[in-house]
């Protein structure tokens, strides 16, 4: 099972190095989705990586930074994915991008052809975003095993849940506030990888 990590949406101390750990210790798909975050904040944030690192970082955002940067992962909000149409996603999967994306309802499965994976959620109470309760129920299940697209759980995931995502059906989890509300985020992912 693949574990992605997805940037928190504030500002976190010493991030850049801890990141950079994150990929050393075995993390291979970090999300970067920082809604408030400036143009220059998002390049200042690049910039601190080399080209292997890079190759392993999804845009949410400022995905015209692709021609900067050596990035070939990029994620479409829910809203975003609607305002594309499948001749610009089809051709950026001739580009060679990787394509993602986030939905809250199976139904929208049957919609995402150009997609590699998608996250689905929240399967769990969120731990990052109050409220943000579980949908999760039989529907779902039955949706998640007959799906041709990859799809990773997301929403309150953490270290007494985790072991349930291959049951449910799941490729993988993305997490949040697991990793960056735990007091060493390093340490927190390795225990999640097990």
């Amino acid at each position: 099972m693949e574990l992605v990590v997805i940037s928190s949406p504030i500002e976190v101390y010493d991030e850049i190095n801890l990141v950079k750990q994150l990929f050393n210790n075995g993390l291979t798909k970090f999300h970067y989705r920082k809604p408030t975050a400036t143009l220059e904040q998002c390049k200042d944030f690049l910039n601190a990586f080399d080209k292997a690192d890079l190759a392993k970082i999804a845009l949410h955002q400022f995905h015209h930074l692709v021609k900067d940067f050596d990035i070939k992962h990029l994620h479409f909000k829910e809203r975003d994915r609607h305002y594309s149409s499948a001749l610009e996603l089809a051709n950026l999967k001739l580009e060679g991008f990787t394509l993602s994306t986030s939905i809250h309802d199976v139904k929208d499965i049957q919609t995402l052809a150009h997609f590699d994976y998608a996250f689905l959620g929240p399967v769990f109470n969120s731990i990052s975003k109050v409220g943000y309760e579980s949908t999760l129920n039989e529907t779902w299940q039955r949706a998640i095993k007959n799906s041709d697209i990859l799809l990773y759980a997301i929403g309150g995931i953490n270290k007494a849940n985790i072991k349930q995502i291959n049951a449910l059906g799941f490729k993988g989890a993305a997490v949040l506030g697991a990793i960056w509300q735990a007091v060493n985020p390093v340490e927190e992912f390795k225990l999640l990888k097990l």
